[in-house]
C-alpha cells in the first residue's frame, strides 16, 4: 500500500513517519521517500487497515493527501435517508469524511487519494480507468436503497 505524505521536510521527518508506521501491529515493512513524499507499507496477510496507517501518520504529526468528490445522490426523502447514505460512505476504508445534503441531493466525500479505497465513474457515468479502486460507490449506495448518477466535480 502506498500513501502520499504531507509535512515531511527532512530525513528526521522520514524517520518519524517510518517509525510511526512500523509500530502499527501487522506492518511487515516500511519504505518512506522524502523526494516523492510517499510511504510504501507491506502488511503481508495481516488485517492492517488503511485507517490504522492514516491514524499513525497523523498521530506522528504528519498528514496524508486526500481528495474530494461530490456525488449526486438519488432517492433520499428525509433525514434518516441522509444518515443511511452518510453512514454507508463513512464506513468505506480510507474515507476521511462524508457530508450528505438532502436539499441539494449531493454527497461530498473526502478520501485518502490513490489508496484503492474508493471508485467512482467519470462525468459520463463510465468507470474512470485512472481511478481503478476497490469500492464501487454506485453499487454501495444501491445496496442501501439509494443511487448516484454521476460525479459532479472532483477537487484535489
Amino acid at each position: 500500500m502506498s500513501l502520499s505524505i504531507t509535512g515531511m521536510t527532512c530525513a528526521s521527518c522520514v524517520g518519524h513517519v517510518a517509525q510511526a508506521l512500523e509500530e502499527v501491529s501487522g506492518v511487515d515493512e516500511v519504505n518512506v521517500n522524502l523526494a516523492t513524499e510517499r510511504a510504501t507499507v507491506s502488511t503481508g496477510n495481516s488485517a492492517v487497515t488503511l485507517d490504522d496507517l492514516v491514524f499513525a501518520i497523523k498521530d506522528a504529526g504528519y498528514g496524508v493527501v486526500t481528495q474530494k468528490v461530490t456525488l449526486s445522490i438519488g432517492a433520499m426523502t428525509c433525514a434518516t435517508c441522509v444518515g443511511h447514505v452518510d453512514h454507508a460512505l463513512s464506513d468505506v476504508g480510507g474515507v476521511v469524511s462524508a457530508s450528505v445534503n438532502l436539499a441539494t441531493e449531493r454527497a461530498t466525500v473526502e478520501y485518502v487519494r490513490g489508496t484503492g479505497c474508493f471508485r467512482h465513474g467519470s462525468r459520463s457515468g463510465e468507470p474512470d480507468p485512472s481511478n481503478s479502486l476497490d469500492t464501487d460507490v454506485p453499487t454501495l449506495l444501491l445496496s442501501t436503497g439509494f443511487w448516484t448518477i454521476t460525479q459532479i466535480d472532483r477537487l484535489s
